[in-house]
């Protein structure tokens, strides 16, 4: 039985933790897509958000500004925006620290 798209982001999670970061990584990706095909904004948001954090940290923040400025630009539902709070935080967040220094990771 194929994984629920929650589980999936789960799974990158638990990838990432066990420093499988490739594997994590395209898990992450994936989930992104598939949660925003879907029209799941909640995990599509969570995904991208990660995805952008894990890429600052691979030094790769060409790639990761442009995912954290979704999350930060994101249309949610008043009745979820709550539910999204710390990821457009942490992305506002991200996103100023690649202002000030865009070449190196926090």
């Amino acid at each position: 039985m194929p994984l629920t798209p929650e589980l999936q982001f789960q799974k990158a999670l638990l990838l990432l933790d066990r420093g499988e970061g490739d594997c994590g990584e395209a898990l992450l990706r994936e989930v992104a897509s598939t949660a925003l095909l879907a029209g799941d904004i909640v995990l599509a948001t969570q995904a991208r958000c990660c995805l952008g954090e894990l890429l600052i940290e691979l030094d790769r923040p060409d790639e990761a500004k442009p995912l954290l400025e979704s999350v930060v630009t994101a249309q949610i539902p008043s009745d979820m925006d709550d539910l999204l709070d710390m990821e457009v935080a942490r992305a506002s967040e991200l996103l100023e620290i690649l202002a000030r220094n865009p070449a190196l990771p926090d």
